[in-house]
């Protein structure tokens, strides 16, 4: 089972953990990959994961060339848009 759970960071200096199954990890590695083997300078990758309760989600991962538009993890309270890089 590809099982991975994401535990955010929820404020300042707080630490942020990603756990996961071996399964789990190399998906998010391939896709790592996929993204810093592109040529572009700004891509987005989305793979399927899911919860040890069985419960699936998308994992969204991007590449930006800079960050200064993105929120801050710990400030964002709102839902991301869903908007692509």
């Amino acid at each position: 089972m590809k099982s991975l759970h994401i535990h955010a960071q929820y404020d300042q200096h707080m630490e942020a953990r990603i756990s996961g199954t071996r399964e789990a990890l190399e998906t998010l590695q391939k896709a790592i990959n996929q993204l810093i083997s592109s040529d572009k300078s700004e891509k987005e990758v989305i793979i399927e994961m899911e919860c040890r309760d069985g419960e699936s989600y998308e994992l969204t991962l991007q590449m930006k060339s800079d960050l200064e538009s993105d929120n801050l993890p710990y400030i964002s309270w709102g839902k991301w848009d869903g908007e692509s890089v």
